[in-house]
């Protein structure tokens, strides 16, 4: 009978890439989650900071004024909502 090269499978196979590394030697390839999150995290950071930083005060002088309106037109409970 003639012999035959038994057929081996992926997980027969050495994981190059696991052997090709130590626990001390990672490349960028392996680490780049933790400078992306960094980066990530610093431009939601700036971005919160920003937004707060620049938003707009509030205008009471209009809302008091539509209430003092209403109340000088004797319409108390709509100026209450105002």
């Amino acid at each position: 009978m003639a012999e035959s090269d038994p057929i081996q499978s992926d997980a027969d196979q050495p994981d190059v890439e696991a052997a090709d590394s130590t626990p001390d030697e990672r490349t960028w390839r392996q680490l780049w989650h933790a400078p992306t999150l960094l980066a990530a995290a610093g431009l939601l950071v700036t971005g919160v900071g920003y937004a707060v930083a620049t938003r707009p005060a509030p205008d009471f002088n209009a809302l008091l004024r539509e209430a003092e309106r209403h109340t000088k037109a004797e319409r108390y409970e709509e100026a209450i909502e105002a």
